[in-house]
C-alpha cells in the first residue's frame, strides 16, 4: 500500500526505514525534513485541492528542495502533490535500505 504524507504513520514508515535516532534530529533537517514538506503540501491542498487528484505528475519542493532527506542526504524521498511519498532508488544508500523501503510501503522512483 502507498505511503501519503497525509497518513499519521506517514513519518513513523520513513523513520522504519532510517532508524531510530533519525525523528529525534528531523529538527536539524530544515528544508529537507518531514516537517517542512507535510506544511508545503497542506498549504497547496489548501489552495488547490483538486491537487490531491493529480497522481504522480507533480512533485513538491520546499524552496529549491525537492526530497525529504534521509541520514546523510542518502534515502531520499520524493513527496507528490497527491500527498504519495515515494523512495528515490537512485538515492538509496543501498540494496538493504531500498528493499526495506519497499516492505514498509514506498513505491520507488
Amino acid at each position: 500500500m502507498p505511503v501519503f504524507i497525509y497518513e499519521p504513520d506517514a513519518f513513523k514508515k520513513i523513520c522504519l526505514v532510517e532508524g531510530p535516532d533519525y525523528a529525534e534530529n528531523q529538527k536539524d533537517f530544515g528544508i529537507c525534513g518531514f516537517d517542512a514538506f507535510k506544511k508545503r503540501w497542506e498549504e497547496a491542498i489548501k489552495q488547490n485541492p483538486a491537487l490531491k487528484e493529480t497522481e504522480g505528475c507533480y512533485a513538491i519542493s520546499v524552496d529549491s528542495n525537492s526530497a525529504i532527506y534521509g541520514w546523510g542526504g542518502y534515502n531520499r524521498y520524493i513527496v507528490f502533490y497527491s500527498g504519495e511519498i515515494l523512495f528515490s532508488s537512485n538515492h538509496a544508500i543501498n540494496e538493504a535500505a531500498l528493499k526495506l523501503a519497499k516492505e514498509v510501503g514506498f513505491r520507488t522512483i
